[in-house]
């Protein structure tokens, strides 16, 4: 009799053992869970929008510095005169390209980077190497002519894929050619805008999107 009323109450105990893994199961069940992955994508936009703390980007002009070469600059440190400034400026050449060349006393235009007053160049553009006359010969068999000069003023002899340019300039790196249209009895200016893949004292390649441009020094 003691033996049966022993495995009676064993028998019941892993009885109300199991009975209680089973609450303690569904318990932590029911408080973890498990959430669709787009639900919690929601919650996640939900707190981002709430945020006071989150804020567009800010749009930051490209820093950019036109000067003349100094005495002093070597392979790796440009000494810059700024234009129409009594200021000489040290920058570092990295691995940015310089285009066109640079010796003492040309003009040139540089992107560049600064951090912690130290100033990296990024792109340097030789303005004197780029004021010329420049020639293409077209696949017509003609030869188109673009003049750039001081002042960024531009002459085209023969028109170049039907626009004569008046004007040019430099800016983060590329060049800017405008041409002044008569839209009934008022001028806009609409610009094409071209990168720079080589400039040298004979060559200037230039293209974009639409067009390359192959010219040779013409003077």
């Amino acid at each position: 009799m003691a033996t049966n009323s022993f495995k009676t109450l064993m028998a019941a105990s892993a009885v109300v053992g199991v009975l209680l893994a089973m609450g303690t199961g569904m318990g932590s069940c029911n408080g973890c869970k498990n959430e669709p992955a787009d639900t919690l994508t929601q919650k996640q936009d939900s707190l981002v929008a709430d945020s006071d703390t989150i804020a567009e980007p800010e749009i930051v002009a490209v820093p950019e510095i036109t000067g003349t070469v100094d005495e002093g600059t070597t392979m790796h440190v440009l000494l810059l005169q700024q234009e129409d400034v009594d200021s000489l400026v040290e920058m570092e050449l990295a691995n940015g390209p310089v285009l066109g060349g640079m010796e003492v006393g040309e003009k040139v235009r540089v992107v560049y980077n600064e951090q912690d007053g130290q100033y990296t160049a990024v792109i340097a553009v030789n303005l004197s190497t780029l004021r010329h006359l420049w020639a293409e010969r077209t696949p017509n068999g003609k030869t188109s002519r673009l003049e750039l000069n001081d002042n960024g003023k531009a002459i085209t002899y023969g028109s170049i894929d039907g626009k004569n340019y008046d004007g040019w300039d430099v800016t983060d790196g590329m060049l800017l050619l405008h041409s002044s249209e008569s839209v009934g009895k008022e001028y806009v200016a609409p610009t094409d805008t071209f990168q720079i893949s080589v400039l040298s004292g004979d060559s200037l390649i230039i293209f974009n999107q639409s067009v390359e441009h192959k010219f040779r020094r013409y003077n």
